[in-house]
């Protein structure tokens, strides 16, 4: 049984996937597998992970016939893996060379279930720190803290962002598998899943994960479906949350809710003001205007346009 299983779930990822293969065939930390699952690719997926590999046998490629969405490539890779840590790597980002070294000891050390460190984010070739995990270093955030935690358009990287190193045993013990049915924010709805059944999340805070912000996200190119995507995992996790009796859940994933109907409604705000449709901006504004959120994200831009003013004066 290898130390740690590596889950990279690819679709159409020919131009970046060798390297995030090559970023886990070089970690520090030898006693790993490495799976790339296919998602019904049409392009050399397969091969150019094949090759980045170079005939390490540490690496297997399973193919799906079709594409059936990361959720389930995902769930098909974790139904093959035998790493006592499943470490899930999206195909376009890359591991720190000594990342699983540092993480699988720290799991064991600690006793967690779920260990993350923080993320880098790299927008063209600049690097950035997320800056969430420092701060909860030491701490053991319940489902509730968690779902707190994560804010709706922030401009801090949200915590929903983390890719923890996970025991398999417990989410195979528990039948806890990444949501097929949700199109957008999957991995923070199976960490919420994973903290409702008793998981320990701990954190270290370091960023060892890389993560190639790319300007073709989901939320960019179909917004009303990712909210709709947003909005069934919200119900969904209420849902399980009041049957397991977690109140403190239950009212977080209430606020959740309201977030999410605010932020949707500011972001139609937004998009109408830099389009200079100003009326129907004014519109929305006035339906929002008792609202905390609408508040705090214009506060957050004003304040984005004077850090840019001062640093051009």
């Amino acid at each position: 049984m290898p130390a740690v299983t590596v889950l990279i779930a690819a679709y159409q990822a020919e131009l970046f996937v060798g390297r995030a293969v090559a970023s886990a065939l070089t970690q520090t930390l030898r006693d790993i597998e490495v799976l790339v699952v296919d998602d019904g690719s049409r392009d050399r997926t397969a091969d150019v992970a094949r090759a980045a590999a170079g005939g390490d046998p540490r690496l297997s490629v399973i193919r799906l016939e079709r594409n059936r969405g990361v959720s389930a490539a995902r769930n098909a890779g974790l139904r093959a893996a035998r790493g006592r840590w499943v470490a899930p790597l999206d195909a376009d980002d890359t591991f720190a060379g000594q990342r699983l070294e540092q993480l699988a000891g720290e799991a064991d050390r600690l006793g967690a279930d779920l260990l993350a460190d923080d993320v880098v984010a790299v927008r063209g070739r600049v690097p950035t720190l997320g800056g969430f995990a420092a701060p909860l270093r030491g701490r053991r955030p319940n489902a509730a803290q968690f779902v707190a935690l994560d804010i709706f358009g922030s401009d801090a990287m949200s915590i929903g962002y983390m890719k923890p190193l996970m025991r398999r045993s417990f989410l195979e013990q528990r039948g806890l598998e990444y949501p097929e049915d949700i199109y957008a924010g999957e991995d923070f709805h199976l960490y919420v899943r994973c903290l409702l059944h008793g998981a320990q999340l701990r954190f270290v805070g370091e960023g060892y994960y890389r993560a190639n912000v790319r300007d073709e996200s989901l939320s960019r190119s179909d917004p009303e479906r990712v909210y709709a995507a947003f909005a069934r995992s919200i119900a969904a996790l209420r849902a399980e949350a009041e049957g397991l009796g977690d109140r403190a859940a239950v009212r977080a994933l209430d606020r959740r809710s309201a977030d999410l109907a605010a932020y949707r409604a500011y972001s139609r705000f937004s998009d109408a003001m830099h389009a200079g449709r100003v009326i129907e901006a004014l519109r929305t504004l006035r339906g929002l205007a008792s609202r905390a959120y609408t508040w705090r994200r214009l506060g957050m831009a004003a304040r984005r346009r004077l850090v840019r003013g001062t640093a051009s004066a």
